[in-house]
């Protein structure tokens, strides 16, 4: 493990340090024309330390600053200078808690009297301007904290008041250690290597590079898992095959695996007792496969059981490939392994759950408000009336990520309660919303605002954005699309993948979606990396977290909210 093992000095709030590994500075200002702050980052995922500037976000949102005999975690180091919750305004944020309600869930908490003072600091100061922010709702609340903190400052230069909802999760934070530690199980591992193999041999083609198929070690596969993106280079082989094959060939083969499988995991020892399992995890595995292996007549797991499912995961990797709605071999194995066999216990809050709440923190609220009404509408019944009183106020709605959720929910909301509130301007930054939902709140309405802009990355990207290297080799949106979602390679808007106008990628709502979205002379889309040209169409974001830290594209909020 790569561990700091210089000394780092603290200069003018900042550390530096000139020592180096692996020819990389562990901490510096190593870009002396801009003045760049380089921090040494460890990665909550995998412990392990790596370099990272301050516009860029890890993707468990937790990082770790070296000081002078002590590390200092959480949302200090997102700053790197100190910043504490203590230092965010009630006037900026409205927390939402468990269900969408009042109710507290951490060291933050908003009540109703916090939302009266925001609109009366709005008269008293006589503010023009209001910016809306929603950060994405996976996160702790230590980050979402840092973000609303960080946010107030760029709106706040932009002459707006901003407020920011916390909806903390911790989602992607927990996905992830699971992910990392699943990908870290020899039950994995074994699942993985069989399902490959099955793979090669049904699709005929040759994985481990040894001129046969069928046959790939475990040396293979662990060499395979050392690039960043394993196994592209047989995927040209693996589409040609599938995409001859048709649904009659899938059944046959299905059964055909299912027996061979039976044959390979019954001659393997990894498999004699699911019982000598940890029982951590034992319980992410999905709740119907546990009570299928772990019996209680001490036989242990059942091969048929794993045969079939393993088989059923390796059709719809065929499958996925004849549809073209592949994301890749290896990242499209991984996801039907943790789609058929795990993700049983992922947090209290899962995605479902967190999609929920951006829901239910816009219902209607009855007398009298408490701890139990819904902050998010209490808000906008106050902003409405607002508006009505002083109707020169500006409205900017800003969503990162699940953020663009709670903003097409709440439209949606606004609509069936009649609520009036005029907005200006509705800013994504790589949305994670389904696109379907960007279509019927945002794509058909446009009469609910004056102008759109989404901020996201072109595909080539979110490919390389890792979301748990070693083990998931694509970004969270890509894991969002392909694991979390009803079904998989669901179309999520922030993803450009899906905005082709060709085949499989042509129901009616995205060939709408890809028309509105390029429409000529509107400029609703920035795909980063754009380094150079007009301001608010500028982002150097090259990661999912990246977007709300990212230094062009903060310049970008602030031309956008100061026109």
């Amino acid at each position: 493990m790569l561990r700091p093992r210089a000394t780092p000095l603290w200069v003018g709030g900042r550390f530096r340090s000139s020592a180096t590994r692996s020819g990389c500075a562990l901490l510096s200002r190593l870009n002396t024309k801009n003045q760049t702050d380089r921090f040494c980052l460890q990665s909550s995922l995998t412990r392990e330390w790596r370099i990272s500037s301050t516009k860029r976000n890890f993707r468990a949102q937790l990082v770790a600053i070296t000081r002078p005999n002590k590390v200092v975690l959480g949302i200090r180091a997102v700053f790197g200078r100190g910043a504490t919750m203590s230092e965010l305004s009630a006037l900026n944020f409205v927390n939402v808690g468990p269900n969408g309600t009042f109710r507290a869930s951490g060291r933050l908490r908003t009540n109703p009297a916090d939302i009266d003072a925001i609109f009366q600091h709005l008269s008293q100061t006589e503010s023009k301007k209001l910016v809306i922010h929603f950060h994405g709702g996976l996160v702790p609340e230590a980050t979402g904290a840092a973000t609303a903190l960080k946010m107030a400052k760029v709106y706040s230069d932009a002459g707006a008041h901003p407020v920011t909802f916390i909806w903390e999760t911790g989602l992607i934070e927990t996905i992830s250690r699971n992910i990392n530690d699943i990908g870290d199980t020899k039950l994995f591992q074994t699942l993985l290597k069989f399902l490959l193999r099955q793979l090669s041999k049904r699709l005929g083609v040759d994985l481990g590079g040894r001129g046969s198929v069928g046959k790939v070690s475990d040396k293979e596969v662990q060499q395979q898992l050392s690039k960043d993106d394993p196994f592209s280079d047989r995927e040209g082989k693996i589409r040609a095959a599938a995409e001859a094959m048709d649904e009659g060939e899938l059944k046959h083969i299905e059964k055909d695996m299912e027996l061979d499988l039976q044959v390979d995991l019954d001659a393997d020892g990894d498999f004699d007792d699911i019982s000598s399992l940890p029982e951590e995890e034992k319980n992410r595995l999905k709740p119907e496969f546990r009570r299928t292996v772990d019996t209680r007549n001490g036989k242990g797991i059942s091969i048929a059981a794993v045969a079939a499912i393993l088989a059923k995961a390796g059709v719809r990797v065929i499958r996925r490939f004849m549809k073209g709605r592949d994301h890749g071999l290896y990242t499209t194995v991984v996801e039907e392994i943790l789609r058929e066999l795990y993700l049983a216990d992922f947090g209290a809050w899962t995605w479902s759950g967190m999609k929920t709440v951006s829901s239910a923190m816009w219902l209607p609220n009855n007398a009298p408000i408490n701890e139990d009404s819904y902050p998010g509408s209490y808000f906008i019944e106050k902003l409405a009336t607002y508006q009505q009183a002083n109707p020169d106020l500006i409205i900017d709605l800003v969503g990162h990520s699940a953020g663009s959720i709670a903003i097409c929910n709440l439209f949606g909301a606004m609509q069936r309660r009649k609520i009036q509130i005029e907005v200006r301007n509705v800013v994504f930054l790589a949305p994670a919303c389904q696109s379907r939902l960007m279509h019927a709140e945002i794509i058909s309405q446009p009469q609910r605002f004056k102008a759109f802009r989404v901020f996201t990355m072109t595909d080539a990207f979110e490919q390389k954005d890792q979301l748990v290297r070693g083990v998931y080799p694509r970004s969270l949106l890509y894991f969002i699309s392909g694991v979390l979602e009803e079904e998989p390679d669901m179309p999520i808007a922030g993803m450009q993948r899906f905005w082709t106008g060709k085949a499989p990628y042509v129901d009616p709502y995205l060939l709408d979606s890809t028309a509105w979205l390029g429409e000529e002379g509107m400029r609703r889309t920035v795909l980063s990396v754009i380094a150079e040209g007009n301001p608010g169409y500028l982002s150097a974001a090259e990661h999912h977290g990246d977007f709300d830290d990212d230094v062009l594209t903060q310049a970008s909020l602030r031309a956008i909210v100061s026109a």
